[in-house]
């Protein structure tokens, strides 16, 4: 539904969408990709440290974390449950990556510029417009750049942009700061549990069908 400029899902799309995660839970409830007793393991883990994220004191804002908790589980296999936890746990990520940007003084589309540039994946800023296109105007990449090499986050050589001393070591800070509190709530793991979970992990992605 649309009014004034804002969208609204209608009752009608939001069965919808209730009946589409019933069937793919459906679905996730028949396959056993590795033994059940290892699917109910990961399942109970994940979804206890997930609930630990979720009631934990930080980040202050769970906005992320707040759709994952509107998703209605409609039995106990474990398969739909460890899906659900996963999906719970990414959007902690992002809950704690959004906290640290943010407290580091930024907004979201400058972010995406230093990121971009941080990890290599561009290197120009014809490569950043080519990349950020669908995201942002041309012209708000060119100021977003102006704006982060004035404060003293990258340095020019030609069209070539690449984060200063200053701005390898914000980027980092933001990164550290996410680690911190994304894994805040996952302490009480063993290094041999959380071996088994990657392991397990691993092994659980190999076996599920294409």
């Amino acid at each position: 539904h649309h009014d004034e400029g804002t969208y609204t899902v209608t009752t009608s799309g939001r069965a919808l969408i209730e009946e589409m995660e019933r069937q793919a839970q459906a679905y996730l409830a028949t396959l056993t990709p590795i033994p059940e007793t290892d699917l109910t393991r990961l399942a109970d883990q994940l979804s206890e440290i997930a609930t630990r994220t979720w009631t934990s004191p930080e980040p202050a804002v769970k906005a992320h974390q707040a759709r994952a908790q509107r998703v209605a589980l409609t039995g106990e296999a474990p398969l739909p449950r460890l899906d659900l936890a996963i999906y719970a746990l990414w959007t902690a990520r992002d809950d704690a990556h959004t906290a640290a940007w943010q407290g580091a003084g930024f907004e979201g589309p400058a972010l995406d510029l230093l990121t971009r540039l941080w990890t290599g994946e561009a290197a120009t800023l014809p490569d950043l417009i080519a990349r950020i296109g669908q995201a942002q105007h041309p012209r708000d990449v060119e100021h977003g750049i102006t704006d982060l090499e004035a404060h003293g986050y990258l340095q020019r050589d030609g069209d070539a942009r690449t984060l200063t001393a200053q701005g390898l070591e914000i980027r980092d800070q933001i990164e550290h700061e996410t680690d911190r509190v994304y894994f805040a709530t996952w302490q009480p793991l063993t290094p041999d549990d959380l071996r088994w979970l990657h392991e397990t992990l691993q092994t659980l992605i190999e076996q599920l069908p294409a």
